[in-house]
Parts: structure tokens; sequence; C-alpha cells
């Protein structure tokens, strides 16, 4: 894409071009990685206080409850591992 302005003088006209398709194109990275980031926080951001919480939890959680503590952590570690692999890899 080309951008066209006219520079006007006294005594002649001198037309300039100018490539911007570059500048299109880092504009259009700049805008994906910062969605990309925030997408990946706004993800992230309620996953670690649930796992904290389920560690919290197990430190005083019967023999019963044990197996489900162990999933839900299970559960969360997976997300943030899939976060972490496909989403930052975009």
């Amino acid at each position: 894409m080309l951008k066209v302005g006219p520079v006007l003088s006294s005594k002649s006209t001198l037309l300039l071009l100018e490539d911007i398709s570059m500048i299109n194109e880092l504009s259009k990275q700049k805008y994906m990685y910062s969605y990309i980031s925030t997408s990946t926080h706004e993800y992230k951001t309620p996953l670690n206080p649930i796992l904290n919480a389920f560690e919290m939890i197990e430190k005083t959680a019967t023999y019963d409850q044990v197996p489900y503590i162990k999933t839900g952590k299970r559960g969360v570690k997976m997300l943030l591992e899939i976060i972490d692999n496909n989403i930052v890899s975009l």
C-alpha cells in the first residue's frame, strides 16, 4: 500500500510516495502480541489462586478428600499448561 501526499512549493509540485505496508504489518503484530499477552494474563489470573487454595486445603484434608483435591490440582495445572503451550506459542 502506498501513501501519496503532495508536497507543494512556489515553483513546482513534487509527488511523495511512501510504502506504508511495513508499518501496517508491524502495527498488526504489535496488536496481536498485546492481545495474546492480555488474554494469557486474564486466563491465568483466576487459576493461580485456585491452585493455591487446593494446596492449602490439602494440608488439612481427610484421607477421603485427598483424591478429589489432587484431581482439582491436576486439572488446574493442565489448564495452565494448555495456556502456556498453546496461547503463548501463537
